[in-house]
């Protein structure tokens, strides 16, 4: 049996969805996802104190706000072939409910196990701090657990919705809106688990940090990289790229989102070598929003420039390829119903 319906005709064109009882498994299996996703997060949310869970919320109402910076940017990237909206907010929903909640108990299961092995191994603690369980575990498990979360967000669209993704601008702004629906709940995450441990919500250091570059760094830029090169092998005629091109993009992501969690190891690292003594476990400095904006927004200008040029080359050669296949379009309507400069 074949669904079929003229309001989802074309959103629906050549999806496994049309198909009834392909949709219903799919359709369960989606449900399953949602309810594992809600259990993770009621747990999470249960396990805060009122006044933590009201930071929380206070917080996420003031990331909303920040995201809507970034947001209307890929609204804008989006403007000569405009994707359902409800797809818009499908994939900002998949980044900030279901990929957080798949990655939260990868993340925790491997930081208790390297906290586990440095206990086991004082001379780590000595050379790291006390925080050294933290400094190993996130540059291995977050990069890995987050961006295949987020990747499978990217996958699901494309397999699905095949009719709205035919291009490298579409990848583009589905992995970044993925990226930034996770960036958009994390934000808030940290910054209550910043109150519940030293009693002051760091605002400023977490908002200037992670909406640095207007959002479009960090978790956007890192999905936004696998969501181009899923669109580029949709794009090529050429077979080795469209195996290829998926693979690199998670790796580049992966990669990316590694050399920036590594970053306070490193540091310190480089401050062991040079006989400076480990950092303390102490409040993060009282610093504000615009501080830590321009400061962040500079250091990955810097870190991340590869990774920048990549994403810029892909949304020009994006425009180029949607300009050329307009024009290839409408050709032979110059003269009846546009003229040669429309």
């Amino acid at each position: 049996m074949i669904v079929s319906h003229p309001s989802y005709d074309r959103l629906l064109m050549g999806s496994p969805l049309r198909r009834s009882g392909v949709c219903l498994v799919i359709c369960a299996a989606l449900l399953v996802l949602l309810a594992l996703a809600f259990l993770v997060h009621l747990t999470l949310l249960a396990g805060m104190r009122s006044d933590v869970a009201s930071v929380f919320y206070r917080a996420l109402a003031l990331s909303s706000v920040f995201a809507a910076v970034p947001l209307t940017v890929l609204w804008f990237l989006d403007r000569r072939e405009r994707e359902n909206p409800w797809l818009f907010a499908a994939a900002f929903l998949w980044g900030a409910f279901i990929a957080t909640a798949l990655a939260l108990p990868f993340n925790t299961v491997f930081f208790q196990i390297v906290d586990a092995w440095v206990a086991q191994h004082p001379v780590v603690k000595r050379l790291l701090g006390p925080d050294a369980a933290m400094m190993l575990a996130a540059p291995i498990s977050a990069p890995i657990a987050e961006e295949i979360a987020k990747a499978l967000g990217v996958l699901l669209l494309f397999w699905l919705l095949r009719a709205e993704f035919d291009n490298m601008r579409d990848g583009i702004i589905y992995g970044a809106l993925i990226g930034l629906g996770f960036n958009w709940f994390e934000a808030a995450l940290y910054v209550a688990q910043g109150y519940a441990e030293y009693g002051v919500a760091p605002y400023g250091a977490q908002f200037g940090s992670r909406y640095a570059l207007f959002g479009l760094g960090g978790h956007a830029l890192f999905t936004g990289i696998f969501g181009a090169s899923l669109g580029l092998a949709i794009q090529t005629r050429r077979s080795w790229i469209r195996i290829l091109a998926p693979i690199a993009g998670l790796v580049l992501a992966i990669a990316a989102h590694m050399l920036n969690n590594a970053l306070p190891l490193l540091v310190t690292l480089a401050g062991a070598a040079a006989g400076m003594p480990p950092p303390e476990h102490e409040p993060p400095p009282d610093t504000g929003f615009l501080e830590n904006f321009v400061g962040d927004t500079l250091t990955q200008l810097v870190i991340f420039l590869p990774f920048f040029l990549i994403m810029a080359l892909a949304v020009w050669r994006s425009g180029v390829w949607e300009r050329r296949v307009i024009r290839e379009e409408l050709a032979e309507e110059v003269g009846q119903t546009i003229s040669t400069g429309e």
